[in-house]
């Protein structure tokens, strides 16, 4: 219902119009009643834009403008135009008009012209002549049933849950509350929601929600996020990836939790080199064992990185002729002499030093 319809109804409620009647001061007394930012004027017995000085002066959806006049507010969804009710129908935005300066169009009413509309049971007719609109054989909650969607075939209470597919009007299955129930993603009775057959409804299967939230779910079969209940198998396609699984090192979220080896890994060092030795004062990074000796290693105390040659015990030469520096065991150098005063270290090709 667009304002102008609101205005009418007010008219109705609270005066009786007459045709041809000079207005006086009160805009409901016109016949149409007036819009809320107009006011009668009682000379002309006809509506006019209200004068104003802040919008508060001015009546819902209206501003004031520069020149002291009240001006409707163009609507800019359907949503601003809702007058709330289900008979009505769903009002919709669209451009302003002579009829409707806002936008603001009415809705199709729900029911047949000369049939009552229930507002309270959403419904066309009464209980008794429209308990099942939807035929699914389930009367509906407002009438005393089950059925918590009276206007769709394909959900009610004992329906099976599926995931796969359409349904009859062309929407998903993946995400349709087959039986009133969104908890249930997906169903015993047919493996399209748990094509893996591990007991874990797929991820892909959810369900829609709304109000404080389902009570009764299964957290460790389903998750429940803002206004979505969704299955917690994350790999539907592998048995051995599910909520129950425990994790093991293989580089998959075996558990469904998000994180990937938790708990599993190892602490390694890169190994530049290829010499079997970690880098020395570099930060581990998780790594699962069997990744070990590919290019990652469980020690970090190789001196130099990209000498494949130098690994702890290694020797070089040092400043003086049989000066020595050694490779120790904690990744650091220590400064040294060859064994005896008559040796000479000699540096080899391949970096490291021989005292001779």
């Amino acid at each position: 219902m667009n304002l102008r319809r609101f205005d009418l109804l007010l008219l109705v409620l609270f005066v009786v119009p007459t045709l041809g009647a000079v207005c006086g001061n009160d805009p409901r007394d016109c016949h149409p009643a007036c819009f809320t930012w107009q006011t009668c004027e009682s000379t002309s017995g006809t509506c006019v834009q209200a004068r104003c000085v802040v919008a508060d002066d001015c009546g819902p959806h209206t501003t004031c403008d520069g020149s002291g006049r009240c001006q409707p507010i163009p609507c800019t969804s359907d949503a601003e135009c809702d007058d709330g009710l289900w008979c009505t129908g769903v009002e919709t935005c669209a451009a302003a008009s002579a009829d409707s300066p806002r936008g603001c169009r009415a809705g199709t009413p729900r029911c047949a012209s000369g049939v009552v509309c229930s507002e309270a049971y959403r419904v066309c007719g009464t209980c008794a002549e429209a308990g099942d609109v939807d035929g699914d054989g389930v009367r509906s909650v407002q009438c005393g049933g089950a059925d918590c969607d009276d206007h769709d075939p394909d959900r009610y209470p004992g329906n099976p849950e599926r995931c796969v597919g359409t349904l009859r009007d062309g929407g998903s299955l993946a995400d349709h509350d087959e039986d009133c129930n969104p908890c249930t993603v997906s169903s015993a009775v047919f493996d399209d929601g748990d094509q893996d057959l591990d007991g874990f409804p797929s991820a892909s299967c959810t369900n829609s929600w709304t109000g404080s939230g389902p009570p009764g779910c299964d957290l460790n079969r389903v998750s429940v996020a803002a206004h979505l209940v969704a299955g917690r198998d994350c790999d539907d396609g592998n048995a051995n990836v599910h909520p129950d699984q425990p994790e093991v090192c293989n580089h998959v979220d075996d558990n469904c939790d998000g994180v990937v080896d938790e708990g599993v890994t190892v602490a390694a060092y890169p190994d530049n080199d290829g010499d079997g030795v970690g880098a020395a004062g570099f930060a581990t990074t998780p790594k699962c064992p069997q990744d070990l000796g590919n290019g990652w290693e469980a020690e970090g105390n190789d001196c130099n990185d990209k000498n494949a040659a130098i690994v702890p015990g290694s020797i070089i030469c040092g400043a003086s002729a049989n000066a020595i520096v050694t490779c120790q065991s904690d990744g650091g150098w220590l400064d040294g002499l060859c064994s005896t005063p008559q040796q000479i270290c000699h540096a080899q090709p391949n970096g490291t030093g021989v005292c001779l």
